[in-house]
């Protein structure tokens, strides 16, 4: 498992978010795999976010909006901040 390639469809599958089109990414796996922090800068020229955040179920949560959800291999939380049109996620891989 790393950061490389399939980033966002790995992400995507984990958390059922659509991460649409970007201008920029980043991404770390620590050293001992059981936790990945993403961010993404969404393209607002191409993406109408107001509408992704609705199709995501995002809630507003004060300056920003999160999603969360808790699965038994894993458990993961989004948050996109209006301001920066930055989506973070964190997953957290639980151990068997």
């Amino acid at each position: 498992m790393d950061c490389n390639g399939f980033n966002i469809d790995h992400i995507e599958v984990r958390t059922g978010i659509d991460v649409p089109k970007t201008v920029s990414s980043f991404c770390k796996l620590n050293a001992d795999q059981t936790r990945r922090d993403a961010d993404f800068v969404l393209d607002t020229t191409i993406v109408n976010i107001n509408q992704w955040l609705a199709k995501n179920k995002f809630t507003k949560s004060g300056s920003q909006y999160e999603r969360s959800g808790d699965k038994a291999d894993h458990e993961w939380r989004a948050t996109f901040k209006m301001d920066k049109n930055q989506l973070s996620v964190q997953i957290i891989y639980k151990s068997d």
